[in-house]
């Protein structure tokens, strides 16, 4: 009696591997191209609550653009307190940069974190010096429970 033929078994799957980016680190050694997306990096001298705060204290995306796309030059304004208007600015001198974005990931069960290239970083924004604190009307009640008059000509000074 002739047995009929068997199938063939499946061969078990490959762990799913992902496509190598166009430039990659692995154990400290780059490989592939860099990207041709470039970026601007801002050294924020301090930490903020969030990127929106952030964003809000350099005078919002709008102004950042602006700064962006005017003269190489063009000095990027800080207000730590954008809503004081007695807050002076500090200003962040554009230089040149030889940095790079990386977009770091590790699946899990993964050894080794994954790192890729996004973007070339040519610009950066450096805030030096000291950043001082004006004098502030003001705000505490005096023993009659009222607040001291205000001269309208106590103005925000200018930059």
């Amino acid at each position: 009696m002739a047995t009929p033929p068997s199938s063939p078994t499946p061969a078990p799957p490959e762990p799913a591997t992902e496509p190598p980016s166009p430039s990659t680190l692995t154990d400290g050694a780059a490989s592939g191209t860099l990207p041709a997306a470039e970026a601007f990096a801002v050294h924020y001298p301090g930490y903020p609550s969030s990127p929106a705060r952030a964003a809000r204290t350099l005078g919002g995306l709008p102004a950042i653009a602006k700064v962006r796309s005017s003269d190489p030059g063009a000095r990027l304004e800080l207000r730590f307190r954008p809503e004081d208007p007695y807050c002076h600015p500090a200003f962040g001198e554009s230089r040149a940069s030889t940095g790079l974005v990386l977009r770091l990931s590790r699946r899990k069960g993964a050894a080794a974190p994954r790192a890729e290239v996004v973007a070339r970083v040519r610009t950066a924004y450096h805030f030096e010096g000291k950043c001082c604190a004006p004098p502030h009307p003001p705000r505490e009640r005096d023993m009659f429970g009222e607040m001291p008059p205000v001269l309208s000509s106590c103005t925000p000074w200018s930059s």
